[in-house]
């Protein structure tokens, strides 16, 4: 058993013990100790996902985690090529120099990570474990204060368990990370909210414009979901009272002035690069965008893929039981129409991504959360021993983690990968090779031939520039004038040309690259 392995044995064992506890606390009336054990188990699940995958993931982790680890020597310039040494169209999200596909404040905290913990996978992919773990308490706390404390417990331990959010920590998943903050954000931006409908307390006002100009910095202007509810909630309590709307108006200017700066930059420095990003966000909403379509009902038909399959059962009952149940029925509308909003705009939208709506699986949580606690509380009013009812809702509790968490896919995802190409042995097989060509190569070398994109993971590795294709014989003689090195990967059965294979200054790689991407 290797040392990683070892770890996630230890993680597993103390994460089980700690839902155990957790259970056993809630089912006892000690709700800190409950909560408190609900979140280091939460930790726990989360930093397990976090070592499944020994490498960088295809989509889109390899390219967070090379603009990542580019920031750390210009955290104002995110570049995907940082050195590019060789002529070519440097004109797609995939292979730019600047690239502004993203949002930076992800980035960033990657960044941050990697200048701490060192540029590895674990750092890339720790601020989405920390993140995760708060989604949890968000989670809690919205639910103790919009219905109950079990509705915020149960809401809570259906975050912990979503195979969709270990998916995504774990960068398995399409967008990884960057969903990640942008869900922890937009559903801070909303805890905050909530706690200033509860208390009054105008600081929560500041936090809520903090939050939501944080999300619109990770995932542009879905960030801004929470205004959607809040200005509903307005026109439902307040209707045309306009001083009513001050707290809403502060906390929007709060969130223009966290996102402007970073805009403002963009264009001033790299302004056709901004235009382009621009241009191209827009069109996921007009055109189906390589290749990524679907019906109107497509994010319907996934419902169950995202927030498990408890919550597709679930969910339509726990949406009455909610609404009936919620203290503040004008703020219960208020909040359900988040969720409504999500659907309806990314239903719309041409370009259909499995992960855009789960920036509310927190609020999709917390409705579901909302029937299992009623369902939970006629067993209690059951006229049974209080063992039985007891033991009942711990079976039921427990089936609804085991649909949630599906640790069967997990297990055949990230440790059986029974796939037919063999991912995880590719994958982890390509690293080896990657970190071997770094101490093998001399400093200055530029590296051709790199299948697929596969280039992304060889820059992050290697260190050194890496181009997919072969260089042409110009290409050959200007890099070796200014002093680069070169070395080629030779494709299996490929013949290549007389002007790489006989000079002595190109290094051939004694190894073929797998994969596809």
């Amino acid at each position: 058993m290797s040392l990683s392995e070892s770890h996630q044995v230890i993680i597993i064992i103390i994460a089980s013990v700690s839902l155990i506890l957790s259970l056993l606390a809630q089912r006892s009336k000690r709700y800190t100790p409950a909560l408190l054990f609900l979140l280091a188990a939460s930790l726990g699940i989360f930093l397990l996902a976090s070592l499944l995958d020994p490498f960088l993931n295809l989509w889109d982790e390899r390219f967070h985690a090379l603009v990542a680890k580019n920031l750390l020597h210009h955290p104002l310039m995110p570049t995907l090529y940082d050195d590019p040494v060789v002529q070519m169209a440097y004109d797609r999200w995939d292979r730019t120099v600047i690239w502004l596909h993203k949002q930076p404040l992800f980035l960033w905290q990657i960044a941050l990570s990697f200048r701490l913990f060192g540029v590895n996978e674990f750092a890339l992919r720790l601020p989405s474990v920390l993140m995760s773990t708060g989604l949890v308490y968000f989670a809690y706390r919205i639910g103790l204060l919009v219905i109950n404390q079990r509705t915020g417990y149960i809401a809570g331990l259906l975050t912990a368990t979503s195979y969709h959010l270990i998916e995504l920590v774990s960068g398995r998943t399409e967008v990884d990370h960057n969903d990640v903050a942008f869900l922890f954000y937009v559903t801070a931006s909303i805890w905050a909210w909530t706690e200033y409908i509860s208390t009054k307390k105008k600081y929560w006002i500041l936090l809520v414009g903090l939050f939501a100009g944080f999300g619109v910095l990770c995932k542009w202007m879905v960030g801004l979901l929470v205004y959607s509810g809040w200005g509903l909630y307005n026109l439902m309590v307040y209707r045309v009272q306009i001083k009513k709307y001050a707290p809403i108006l502060t906390a929007f200017g709060i969130t223009v002035l966290i996102v402007m700066p970073w805009q403002i930059l963009i264009y001033s420095w790299y302004p056709a690069e901004a235009q382009d990003a621009m241009q191209y966000n827009l069109l996921h909403f007009t055109k189906a965008l390589e290749g990524h379509s679907g019906t109107p009902g497509y994010y319907f038909e996934h419902f169950g893929d995202l927030f498990g399959k408890a919550t597709l059962y679930l969910i339509f009952p726990s949406i009455i039981v909610f609404l009936v149940n919620v203290k503040d029925k004008t703020y219960g509308k208020a909040l359900f129409f988040m969720p409504l909003v999500v659907y309806l705009f990314f239903s719309i939208a041409a370009t259909k991504m499995p992960s855009y709506p789960f920036v509310i699986a927190v609020l999709i949580y917390l409705l579901t959360a909302s029937g299992i606690a009623k369902g939970l509380e006629y067993i209690q009013r059951l006229y049974l021993p209080v063992w039985i009812s007891g033991l009942i809702s711990i079976l039921l509790l427990a089936a609804v983690i085991h649909l949630n968490l599906q640790p069967a896919k997990i297990i055949d995802t990230h440790i059986l990968d029974s796939s037919v190409k063999s991912y995880r042995q590719i994958q982890s097989r390509n690293k080896k090779i990657f970190k071997e060509l770094k101490d093998l190569l001399p400093a200055e070398t530029v590296i051709f031939n790199v299948k697929g994109r596969h280039y992304v993971e060889c820059m992050f590795y290697t260190g050194f520039p890496s181009y997919s294709f072969l260089p042409t014989e110009e290409q050959v003689i200007e890099l070796l004038s200014k002093g680069k090195a070169i070395a080629v990967f030779p494709e299996q059965n490929e013949v290549l040309p007389l002007y790489l294979t006989s000079n002595r200054a190109v290094s051939l790689i004694p190894e073929y690259l797998q994969g596809w991407e």
